[in-house]
C-alpha cells in the first residue's frame, strides 16, 4: 500500500501500515476476489454493494453529474485525486478502457478527492480526459461527503455499476480490462 493512498491521518496511517505488514507476511498465495478480506471501516466496504445506487455532484464546471442519467450503461466510478501518484499513473489505462468500450456502452465518472475544483479542471484539460469529473468540495475531515458516505477513505478506488444501476463491485482496481467486457457482453480473445 503506497503512502499517498491514505490520508493524513496518523491513525489511518498506522492501521494502513499494519494492515499492509500483515498482508505482506501472512499469505502464501496471492489473495483471490473469494479470499481477500474486506476491511471494513478501513476503504473497503459500504455495504452498498448488490444495491441500487446513484453518483451524483457538481462538475469541475459547476454542472450537476449523475449516474442515473446513464441508466443502460456500465459505469466505472474513479476515486482519485491530482495529488495521489498511484490514481494519476492509473488514468492511461483508464482513458485505454474509455476509448476501447465508451461507444458500445461504458461510461467512466471521477470523484476527485481534491478540495477544489481548481487542479482538477487543469488537470482534466492538460491530460485531455475525456469523461465528467464531480469535485466535491464538502469535506468531512479529510474525506469528501461522497467518499464519507461510500466509505472510500482510501484511493484510487473503482466501483462498477451495471446496466441497471445496481452496484456490483466497490473493489473494481486491477480487476476492469476482464469485467468490463464480460458486463458489456463482448467476447474477449
Amino acid at each position: 500500500m503506497k503512502f499517498c493512498e491514505l490520508f493524513r491521518s496518523p491513525y489511518l496511517v498506522a492501521v494502513g501500515v499494519a494492515f499492509s505488514f500483515i498482508g505482506v507476511h501472512a499469505a502464501d498465495q496471492p489473495a483471490t476476489p473469494a479470499t481477500q478480506p474486506k476491511m471494513i471501516g478501513f476503504g473497503n466496504g459500504s455495504h452498498y454493494e448488490n444495491t441500487p445506487v446513484v453518483i451524483e455532484g457538481k462538475g469541475v464546471d459547476g454542472a450537476s453529474i449523475s449516474t442515473a442519467a446513464w441508466k443502460g450503461r456500465v459505469i466505472v466510478v474513479e476515486f482519485w485525486a491530482t495529488w495521489c501518484g498511484p490514481c494519476v499513473k492509473e488514468i492511461p489505462q483508464l482513458q485505454d478502457l474509455y476509448a476501447k468500450y465508451h461507444n458500445q456502452g461504458l461510461e467512466v465518472v471521477g470523484v476527485s478527492f481534491d478540495k477544489t475544483a481548481a487542479p482538477v479542471k487543469t488537470f482534466v484539460e492538460k491530460h485531455k480526459i475525456l469523461w465528467p469529473e464531480i469535485v466535491d468540495e464538502n469535506f468531512a475531515g479529510s474525506v469528501p461527503a461522497l467518499g464519507e458516505k461510500f466509505n472510500v477513505n482510501l484511493i484510487p478506488r473503482y466501483f462498477v455499476i451495471d446496466q441497471n444501476g445496481i452496484l456490483i463491485t466497490e473493489n473494481a482496481r486491477g480487476k476492469l480490462d476482464t469485467m468490463i467486457p464480460k458486463l458489456l457482453g463482448i467476447a474477449t480473445k
